[in-house]
């Protein structure tokens, strides 16, 4: 429906009046917050055209840069593969000639900061439209469509994923998801070449990439060169910026065939934390992801789906798994969690008899994650996100920076953290027990209906307020440590 008939109508007036005003407090929360991480992305991103117009880009990731926000003075370097490191660049281009021909300090300015974030923004409207084009390819009809990108937006790992901890994982999740919907139109090159651009930005990309893969395709050899279409462009890259360039010396990376296959240290870190767990099993001890996506795959290459309507559901399914498993068995960043989201909400999509009971899941195991979250990672909720932005201009800010995250409070209140590790494993135990019982309801191959609630397939729009109201409340945490280190540590 049209806004300007939407405005017409009194019932539906008061939707849009209600969808503005949580647009615009997401907004303002949006621009609250700025994160360690995506600071430095921007400042090796924004040196990049430096070290471009120096000669200096074979040698990159030898380049040492200092940043200077408030609550985040370092020295930096490229830790990630080059590709999302050009994008930074792109975007950020401006902010270099401010910094070089300006001589603006552009890590203390908040309108800068804004502009780098706004990055995110502009990839979140891209996937939500990509999302939709997504759901109509699947069959589903508009108003589905336009409720799984509501649950999509209001997700509280949106909140904390993109809005609070600012995770620029929204742009290899856009050519992720236009490569999925090319795939379902039958549309392979275009398919394989979106996943060409995601894989490079976020090596986890190629889970789903094998996975959809091994569903359509049986000949080996196809299957074979469709995997490696898809990891050429990484492997380009690091052979022309090779990611062991020596700091400080300029003659330190010669052209070696080598070099496609050594990535940096935090790269390597990533590929560590899928096999950071183990289990004695056999004659040794097995590694339960590895397990699990071998089994996915095995699946995957063995199952022959006879209609299309089975084929779109169960591309979908096996999406969903690939990711559940990473987040299941391995160890995780908390921003990570964003990229599991739209297969969350599309399955909810196409399984609309089970809304209620999927969205009841939906939250059980999305706040028992970020519960997690929380005492985990309590830097990721802490004051710092906050005194760089537009915050301390309002409630004042500290004369010299001084870190308070929820386990400060939590520590001053009980005087122990002794019971830290608990709290972590409870809401672990709810994320883990929501993940299987997803996965058990919507399994693709029940031939009766489950004997579940159902409420006609209408979405509870009183837990989707829920939703909101709590993600509006996790974005409160920051902005009161903030407060509380003004008031107690000044």
């Amino acid at each position: 429906m049209a806004l300007s008939a939407m405005w017409k109508e009194k019932k539906e007036r008061g939707k849009l009046l209600l969808a503005t005003a949580v647009a615009g407090i997401s907004l303002i929360f949006f621009y609250s917050f700025i994160y360690n991480d995506i600071l430095e992305t921007m400042r090796v991103g924004i040196s990049f055209w430096t070290e471009l117009f120096s000669g200096n880009l074979r040698y990159f990731y030898a380049g040492r840069w200092e940043m200077t926000p408030f609550a985040y003075t370092k020295e930096v370097q490229a830790v990630y593969d080059f590709p999302i490191y050009l994008v930074f660049a792109v975007w950020n281009f401006p902010l270099w000639l401010l910094e070089t021909f300006g001589k603006v300090d552009v890590f203390n300015s908040v309108l800068c900061l804004m502009w780098g974030k706004t990055l995110l923004l502009l990839f979140s409207v891209l996937i939500t439209r990509s999302l939709y084009r997504l759901c109509l390819t699947l069959d589903m009809e508009k108003e589905t469509a336009q409720l799984v990108c509501v649950l999509f937006l209001t997700s509280n790992f949106f909140m904390t994923s993109v809005i609070i901890m600012s995770a620029y994982d929204m742009i290899p999740l856009f050519f992720v998801l236009e490569g999925i919907n090319f795939y379902f139109k039958g549309e392979n090159r275009k398919f394989v070449g979106c996943f060409m651009c995601a894989i490079p930005l976020k090596f986890f990309a190629l889970l789903l990439f094998v996975a959809l893969v091994l569903l359509r395709e049986k000949r080996i050899p196809h299957i074979v060169g469709n995997v490696v279409m898809s990891i050429l462009p990484i492997l380009i890259f690091r052979l022309l910026i090779p990611c062991q360039a020596v700091p400080g010396d300029l003659q330190g990376a010669p052209f070696s065939l080598l070099d496609m296959f050594r990535s940096t240290d935090l790269s390597n870190l990533a590929i560590l934390y899928t096999v950071a767990y183990e289990r004695p099993l056999v004659l040794s001890a097995v590694y339960p992801s590895f397990i699990c996506w071998l089994v996915l795959y095995l699946v995957c290459y063995f199952l022959k789906l006879d209609t299309e309507e089975m084929q779109k559901r169960m591309g979908i399914y096996v999406c969903f798994l690939a990711y559940a498993i990473l987040f299941v068995t391995c160890m995780q960043h908390p921003y990570w969690l964003l990229i599991l989201v739209p297969f969350l909400v599309l399955i909810m999509g196409q399984n609309r008899r089970y809304l209620y009971v999927n969205l009841v899941l939906e939250t059980i195991l999305t706040w028992g994650m970020i519960a997690a979250q929380i005492f985990k990672f309590p830097w990721c909720f802490g004051n710092a996100l906050a005194a760089g932005m537009f915050w301390p201009r309002i409630l004042g800010a500290q004369k010299a920076f001084a870190a308070v995250t929820p386990m400060t409070v939590y520590t001053k209140l009980t005087g122990s953290e002794s019971s830290q590790g608990y709290l972590i494993r409870a809401g672990c135990s709810l994320f883990v027990a929501g993940i299987l019982l997803f996965a058990l309801i919507n399994f693709q191959f029940w031939k009766k209906t489950l004997p579940f609630i159902e409420t006609d397939k209408k979405p509870a729009w009183w837990l989707i307020g829920l939703r909101i109201l709590a993600g509006f409340g996790l974005a409160l945490i920051p902005v009161a440590l903030h407060v509380a280190g003004v008031i107690f540590l000044g």
